[in-house]
C-alpha cells in the first residue's frame, strides 16, 4: 500500500472510531470606520495599538467576550435562533466566564461535569485556580491576536453635556472621551485542535454553535464607540480530517489581505485593499474546504 493511501486509511479509521473533529483555521476580516474595536485600559480607553508602531490590535480575549456575551444572553434573538436551529439543551450550553458566577459551586464540581455544562470550557478553556478545586484545560479553539493590515490613525476629542454627570455640577465633560480608528482593515485568526477538543469533550455541534456566533459579534455589541465595525469576510477552512491535510498558518497567510498601494500608510477606504476570496490551489488539491460564516 502506498504512503498516501496509508495516510487517508489512517485518517478515516481515527475519525471513525476516535470521534475526533477536524482540524480547522479561520480568519476574520474587519473594516473598523470612526470606531474602536477594542479599548485598551492601560492607555485611558483608546484603541489598542502595537507598541512603537501605529498597527492597530484586537485582543483574543475581547472577541472570545462577545462570543460568550451572545450565549449567556439565552433570551436573546441571536442564541434562541442557534438553539431552535440545532435544538441545544440549555444546561449543557452555559458560559463559565461570566459574573455572579456561584465559585463555592464550582469549587465542588468535577473537571467532569464543568466540561458538560459550559460551553466556553468546551471551546475555549478554563483557568479556574482554587484550594478546594481547580478545573485547568485548554479549548478545541484558539485566537491569535487580531492586527490591521496598515498603520492606523486616531482621532479624539472631548464630549460634553449640557446636565451635570456628578452631583453638584449643572453640566459635563469627558475629556477625550472619544477615542476611535479613522478606518483601517483588521484580520483575526484562529485554530481548531482536535486534540485540545477531544481532551475537553468539544464536539462537532458546539464547533457548530461557534461557527454560527460569528457574523453577530459585532452587529450585536455595537456601542456609542463601537458604531461601524463590520466583518467583511469570516472564513471557516476544514483541514479534511483531524491530523490536518495543510499548514493552517500558511492558509491564514494566503488569506490575509493586502493593501494594493503604500502598505505603509494608513487607509481611508476599503477599495485601497486587495481581499482573497478563495483558497490556495495547494490547500484545495489536499483535501482543504472554505466555508463562509458571513
Amino acid at each position: 500500500m502506498s504512503t498516501k493511501k496509508s495516510k487517508k486509511l489512517i485518517e478515516k479509521l481515527i475519525k471513525r472510531i476516535g470521534g475526533f473533529i477536524n482540524a480547522a483555521c479561520g480568519l476574520i476580516v474587519i473594516e473598523v470606520r470612526e470606531s474602536n474595536p477594542n479599548g485598551d485600559p492601560d492607555c485611558s480607553g483608546e484603541p489598542r495599538m502595537k507598541p512603537g508602531e501605529d498597527i492597530g490590535l484586537i485582543s483574543d480575549v475581547s472577541i472570545k467576550r462577545k462570543i460568550r456575551d451572545l450565549m449567556l444572553y439565552k433570551d436573546g434573538p441571536v442564541y434562541q435562533k442557534i438553539a431552535g436551529d440545532l435544538k441545544l439543551e440549555d444546561d449543557k450550553y452555559d458560559v463559565f466566564e461570566a459574573r455572579g458566577r456561584d465559585f463555592a459551586k464550582v469549587e465542588k464540581m468535577t473537571t467532569e461535569d464543568v466540561l458538560k455544562q459550559y460551553w466556553d470550557c468546551r471551546v475555549f478553556g478554563t483557568n479556574f485556580l482554587s484550594k478546594k478545586g481547580s478545573h485547568i484545560n485548554s479549548g478545541a479553539v484558539q485566537f491569535g491576536l487580531g492586527t490591521s493590515i496598515a498603520p492606523v490613525k486616531l482621532l479624539s476629542f472631548t464630549h460634553t453635556k449640557c446636565c451635570g454627570a456628578e452631583a453638584g455640577l449643572d453640566r459635563g465633560m469627558a475629556p477625550k472621551g472619544y477615542k476611535v480608528v479613522q478606518h483601517g482593515l483588521y484580520v483575526i485568526p484562529f485554530f481548531v485542535n482536535p486534540t485540545s477538543a477531544k481532551k475537553s469533550n468539544c464536539t462537532e455541534t458546539d464547533i457548530e454553535v461557534f461557527k454560527r456566533l460569528i457574523p453577530y459579534i459585532f452587529t450585536h455589541s455595537i456601542s456609542r464607540s463601537r458604531n461601524r465595525v463590520s466583518i467583511q469576510n469570516a472564513w471557516y477552512v476544514d483541514l479534511g480530517s483531524p491530523l490536518g491535510c495543510f499548514n493552517p498558518v500558511s492558509i491564514v497567510d494566503q488569506l490575509t489581505p493586502t493593501k494594493k498601494t503604500d502598505p505603509g500608510v494608513p487607509s481611508s477606504s476599503i477599495s485601497e485593499y486587495t481581499i482573497p476570496l478563495a483558497l490556495p490551489k495547494e490547500a484545495s488539491k489536499s483535501g482543504a474546504t472554505l466555508q463562509s460564516l458571513v
